[in-house]
């Protein structure tokens, strides 16, 4: 199910900036995320490789200023990206197990 920006911004405790209402479809590291995903940016040690990225939109700390990407701001990029991965994942149902009186 995809998610707008906002949305996942609320989700992870964050801010955007840039295009708030971008659909995202899931997400992805950075080197293997598409236009469509949410990439992760730990440190700024990893932004050239993020600049790099084909990912939609990035979680990080602070967006560079000569960015054009739309980015969720946050304090705790880490736990922010956790906690919107969460919302891809899909909802499993207990499987039927045997009971003892089987």
């Amino acid at each position: 199910m995809p998610f707008a920006l906002e949305e996942l911004a609320r989700l992870g405790g964050g801010r955007v900036v840039g295009d708030a209402r971008r659909t995202i479809h899931g997400v992805s590291n950075l080197p293997l995320a598409g236009p469509d995903q949410l990439s992760f940016v730990s440190s700024d040690l990893h932004l050239a490789e993020a600049e790099r990225s084909k990912a939609g939109a990035f979680v990080l700390k602070h967006r560079p200023p000569q960015w054009e990407k739309p980015c969720i701001e946050t304090d705790h990029p880490a736990l922010a990206f956790a906690k919107i991965a969460t919302a891809f994942m899909p909802v499993r149902t207990p499987i039927d197990t045997p009971s003892v009186h089987h």
